[in-house]
């Protein structure tokens, strides 16, 4: 019998990896399940464990090119390799150089020495 749980199962495995995740932490999210602190503590360092046994050689990681990790349900941590990282930095950087480029054109920059940029600093953080 073709049910409309099994339509909705059918369209869901053809769903990206990405978005199969994303549906079922919403799916465990909708059961309501106690949240508890201790449960997420004991994930965080069985992810740190396994993270461990990657880097002293002990497993050999699946190859792919990232990982979430998600706590509750919400995805909290990505592991990837190294060049993928390194690129997503170089973005990041490149943007927030264009974001300064423009604001000194909008005349919204600050010429100031190390000593007073750190004192503007403290004070606004007070």
């Amino acid at each position: 019998m073709n049910t409309a749980s099994d339509r909705i199962v059918d369209k869901a495995l053809s769903l990206p990896v990405e978005e199969r995740l994303n549906l079922v932490e919403k799916l465990l999210m909708s059961l309501n399940l106690p949240i508890d602190d201790e449960i997420d503590r004991l994930w965080a360092e069985e992810a740190e464990r396994r993270f461990s046994e990657i880097e002293e050689g002990k497993v050999t990681p699946i190859p792919g090119k990232e990982a979430v990790i998600s706590v509750r349900g919400k995805g909290k941590y990505v592991v990837m390799d190294l060049q993928t990282y390194n690129r997503l930095r170089e973005c990041e950087l490149e943007a927030a150089l264009y974001e300064t480029r423009r604001e000194i054109a909008e005349g919204k920059g600050i010429e100031e020495s190390v000593e007073a940029h750190i004192k503007r600093l403290q004070r606004e953080e007070s």
